[in-house]
């Protein structure tokens, strides 16, 4: 009888540390950037907002494909390093050059590079948890290295929080640093599997992908030549074409992936990512607009809307990896579905209750309700596809919660505005997305932990 597989704690924690690099550079980014923009270079609500969006915009573009590439790299470093060797250092060099940036030119070309490396090794260093770990004990693993993001998130919020009154620059700079040096304990500390040459196979797939490429390339330049060089109704509509040209390439893209896939699993990951899709936007309702909830409906600082908001983020740190073992007890899907079910329970019950102590306690529990859904869809995902296709499933994931973090904030924001500013909507849109992914949900047949291979 095969001996049950044990998970390498020292191994994923310090796994754990390339998650922890990203979320220190995102949650400084997020935090700060805008910041610049307003004082340093005097920009409005709506470019800061637009700027903003790049970081998803390169996601959307960048990640699914390296996903895919390095599925197919065969080097003597391995599938995953090479990327995390050139991504990491580039996108902290120009990240710790932002603050520096003396003129608008600088600062536009300091984030460009930025987001571009950062989304280079971003899929690939999450691709290596698949590489290493069998598959019943992928939730667990995803639990420790979303632990490990959110102890990054948590420094860059109160470290560069403290820094930031000192000087400016010194979140970035720190933040450089740090990503530098926990990318780096990952490519000395871990050592990839070793992978078959690669074969006539890999390169038809590579070639498959070529189309969608093409067409999400051209859909960037028809959307930018509609954006900013075209006026009134020219412009809008050449931007549009751009959208439905970016739509035709996401699809074609899927479709080459899910070919890819047993005919049986199909459906199921189709199911799935919909409802990744589905779940972000919801969320995305909340940690969007919270503030201005908080500031409008109960009237409240923004600094305690954000205290309140970090009660959610605290409870998911802390529920982060006992999800993972919840899972690998009852299964990922009713694990999923019970964190829907619960989290969308207590949003109506704050709808109705637009109380502060009501609010924390729900915001609280909802954070352990989110860490049920959030550590165990990644690893779902990688489970319904092929298990030769970590980084491509790791990508397409990324694709669907990029989305839904470009579409979510949109389309909420819509909804608020056509409701009078009605900010308390915020806790009925996202249990609206929550049981649809529910239902969705409900049609998953696969994404439980597979039989361990010896």
């Amino acid at each position: 009888m095969d001996a049950k597989p044990r998970l390498n704690y020292g191994q994923i924690f310090t796994l754990g540390f390339g998650f922890l690099s990203t979320s220190i550079l995102w949650s400084v980014y997020n935090t700060y950037v805008p910041v610049i923009m307003q004082t340093r270079f005097s920009l409005g609500a709506a470019a800061i907002g637009f700027l903003m969006t790049l970081d998803n915009m390169a996601a959307l573009f960048i990640q699914p494909m390296i996903g895919v590439v390095s599925d197919r790299t065969r080097t003597r470093l391995g599938r995953r390093m090479p990327y995390l060797l050139i991504g990491a250092p580039l996108a902290a060099v120009a990240f710790a050059f932002i603050p520096n940036a003396r003129t608008f030119s600088e600062f536009i070309a300091a984030i460009a590079v930025m987001l571009l490396f950062a989304a280079l090794y971003r899929t690939p260093v999450i691709a290596l948890m698949p590489d290493l770990v069998p598959s019943p004990l992928r939730s667990q693993a995803n639990g420790i290295i979303n632990l490990m993001g959110g102890v990054g998130g948590v420094l860059a919020y109160i470290g560069g929080g403290l820094l930031y009154d000192v000087n400016p620059g010194l979140p970035f700079w720190l933040g450089a640093a740090l990503t530098v040096i926990a990318i780096l304990i990952v490519i000395f500390a871990i050592r990839e599997p070793r992978e078959p040459m690669a074969t006539a196979a890999d390169s038809q797939e590579l070639n498959d992908m070529l189309p969608s490429v093409i067409l999400l390339v051209v859909s960037l330049l028809v959307w930018g030549l509609g954006n900013w060089w075209l006026e009134g109704l020219r412009g809008e509509l050449v931007k549009g074409l751009g959208y439905l040209i970016m739509a035709a390439g996401f699809i074609l893209f899927l479709v080459t992936r899910l070919r890819r896939l047993p005919q049986g699993n199909r459906g199921s990951l189709l199911r799935l990512l919909l409802a990744i899709f589905c779940w972000f936007v919801g969320f995305n309702a909340i940690e969007t607009f919270f503030s201005l909830y908080g500031v409008n409906v109960l009237h409240v600082k923004p600094s305690l809307a954000g205290i309140l908001m970090g009660v959610a983020n605290l409870t998911f740190i802390i529920f982060a990896l006992p999800s993972g073992f919840i899972a690998a007890r009852v299964g990922r899907r009713r694990t999923i579905l019970w964190g829907l079910a619960i989290f969308s329970v207590l949003l109506v019950i704050a709808f109705f209750i637009p109380v502060m102590a009501v609010i924390a306690v729900a915001l609280g529990l909802g954070g352990m309700a989110w860490a049920l859904v959030n550590v165990n869809s990644l690893p779902m995902v990688l489970d319904t596809a092929r298990q030769d296709q970590a980084g491509t499933s790791t990508g397409l994931y990324y694709l669907f919660s990029t989305v839904a973090a470009i579409a979510g904030p949109i389309a909420n924001g819509q909804v608020i505005e056509r409701t009078g500013n009605n900010y308390n909507l915020i806790f009925l849109i996202a249990p609206f997305f929550f049981v649809i992914a529910f239902v969705l949900m409900l049609g998953v047949r696969h994404g439980e932990a597979l039989p361990s291979t010896p």
